[in-house]
């Protein structure tokens, strides 16, 4: 008997060490307009700085996450390289590692008190910024789901060169349908050249930016494109008469 009282008397020692964790409220950009409008919550913007300078909500506190990783160890420079050769080349996106500073950052800004909708793009680095934030004592913690990309125009008050669902496209995708468009419209005209081509080559790039996005087109090719245009424009003229 004296020793399961003895067990027992660590019980309430442990239930006193028991910390109370407060749930993520994710929610959509509409109902996240509210928390910013009503119930006062400040915007915590955990993206890259790339990301947060194309596009980002007015007022914002900007405290990344990850952070560019220019560290000059041996294993680093080796995935560095292979990274902006890849991801880096295509979608634009930085080589980064976790910010150590992160928690002390939005700790010296803010009180574990204080109410946080903390955005990112995709919204899977709001969601790990917002786990370390409650594990750290933070209590009003909110989420959009999915993340800025799911912005509509207009939704929020940004500032910055794009809108907030475009802030995370960059690198070669971002010209890959206008390629895409152009050498289609190369096919067409190549398929009609005994027929006046009745294809919007106006609509597509110009021919600076044909030849700026296609530095291996052969030049009877732009020749051709610029006969395209010529005719489809005199065909336009004709019709107008």
């Amino acid at each position: 008997m004296a020793g399961i009282g003895a067990s027992c008397s660590f019980l309430p020692s442990r239930r006193r060490n028991l910390k109370i964790r407060a749930d993520v409220n994710y929610v959509n950009a509409e109902e996240a307009k509210n928390l910013i409008a009503v119930e006062r919550y400040a915007v915590l913007d955990v993206r890259d700085n790339s990301q947060y300078n194309r596009a980002h909500i007015k007022s914002s506190y900007h405290v990344p996450l990850f952070i560019e990783n220019q560290d000059n160890d041996l294993g680093t420079i080796i995935k560095r390289t292979v990274h902006n050769n890849f991801s880096g080349l295509f979608f634009g996106l930085p080589f980064t590692k976790q910010n150590p500073e992160f928690v002390q950052s939005v700790k010296s800004q803010f009180s574990p008190e204080s109410k946080l909708l903390v955005v990112c793009q995709e919204g899977l680095r709001s969601a790990a910024a917002a786990n370390k934030l409650e594990e750290a004592g933070f209590q009003n913690i909110a989420c959009i789901t999915s993340g800025l990309q799911t912005v509509k125009p207009g939704t929020f008050d940004s500032v910055g060169s794009t809108e907030l669902q475009d802030a995370g496209k960059a690198g070669l995708v971002t010209v890959q349908g206008k390629i895409s468009a152009v050498l289609g419209t190369v096919l067409i005209c190549k398929a009609s050249r005994e027929v006046v081509p009745v294809v919007p080559c106006e609509l597509v790039l110009k021919i600076p930016d044909f030849v700026d996005l296609n530095p291996c087109v052969t030049v009877g090719e732009i020749e051709f494109l610029k006969n395209c245009q010529h005719a489809s424009q005199m065909a336009k003229g004709e019709q107008s008469l």
